[in-house]
């Protein structure tokens, strides 16, 4: 399969090579201008071509802008001036004639239109340069967007161990015995209030439960982004997305710890709340990794969207 960093590079090396040849006919007087007058005005002809290698080369300058160069978007813009200005530039330029439109105009449009490829040549050229820095940049924040969610998802474990032990304990504990009451309330307070969930309250725990049946299943999923989407064969390259799944992979973490906090002060509408945010975040994280570098599907992408269709599902 062509990534869209060699079609990018396939484009380039494609238009270059036109565009020497291009200039080589220019200068050589290859170009035979036309026998006879056209009923075209070549000049408004020219005028045209002239605002549409504007607009094309401003959607490529926008496309390979670092970090976040749009290679799919950049191939295409390359492929459109190969195809759309160069080809209709020498085209129109034998539609002039030295005997119509006089020798000071002609030689003037074959300077202006070698001046034009001069222009596109320079810029293709910068094309490769400018994608082994947006690259390196992209492995830069790859790695680092690696680094938070290998973290957070640690995070995420840690949430779901000390809820899981909670889950366990009873309240049938005996009461404190007075000489060490005071040594016990300060570790309470430092530990935070957890007051056991009673083993009769069926409701609670199955709530508990279920809480962390998704917790366990996003972990999966932040384990998967790590080694799909974060490296390997679907490692991504965009930038925004490797920052984004930065931020939601802390999102995903905060609402884990937020879900226990609920559960642990007793508070059912804070722990609901935070799992509704826990399950979005997870839910937007899923769908964006879905697809590969070029926007399509690729060999991960089922598996990341029965993840997120699991994680939508209720209990």
């Amino acid at each position: 399969m062509t990534t869209p960093t060699k079609s990018l590079e396939a484009s380039t090396l494609s238009l270059l090579a036109l565009i020497s040849h291009s200039r080589n006919l220019l200068s050589s007087g290859s170009i035979a201008p036309a026998p006879k007058p056209s009923t075209d005005n070549p000049l408004d002809i020219l005028h045209d071509i002239g605002a549409l290698t504007r607009a094309h080369t401003t959607k490529l300058s926008i496309a390979i802008r670092p970090p976040n160069i749009i290679y799919d978007a950049a191939a295409r813009c390359v492929q459109d001036i190969t195809q759309f200005v160069v080809p209709p530039l020498l085209a129109t330029v034998e539609l002039m004639s030295p005997k119509q439109h006089g020798s000071t105009l002609y030689t003037a449009v074959l300077r202006a239109a070698d001046n034009t490829l001069a222009a596109l040549e320079e810029f293709a050229k910068e094309i490769p340069e400018i994608c082994r820095a947006g690259r390196a940049r992209g492995r830069e924040i790859g790695w680092r967007a690696r680094d938070v969610v290998e973290s957070h998802m640690a995070m995420l474990k840690d949430a779901m161990a000390e809820l899981k032990e909670w889950l366990e304990s009873n309240d049938d504990d005996d009461e404190d015995d007075e000489a060490d009451g005071e040594a016990k309330d300060e570790d309470a307070f430092w530990d935070a209030p957890k007051k056991a969930l009673a083993k009769d309250d069926t409701e609670a725990r199955e709530k508990v439960d279920a809480s962390l049946k998704k917790m366990k299943l996003v972990t999966i999923l932040l384990n998967a982004v790590v080694k799909r989407r974060l490296a390997g064969e679907g490692k991504l390259q965009d930038t925004q997305r490797l920052d984004t799944i930065a931020e939601l992979a802390k999102s995903v973490a905060n609402s884990g710890d937020d879900i226990g906090m609920g559960y642990y002060e007793d508070n059912t509408d804070e722990a609901a709340e935070a799992q509704k945010e826990f399950e979005k975040k997870a839910i937007e994280l899923a769908e964006l990794a879905t697809l590969a570098n070029d926007g399509n599907d690729d060999s991960f992408s089922k598996w990341f969207r029965n993840c997120r269709d699991a994680i939508s599902k209720n209990g």
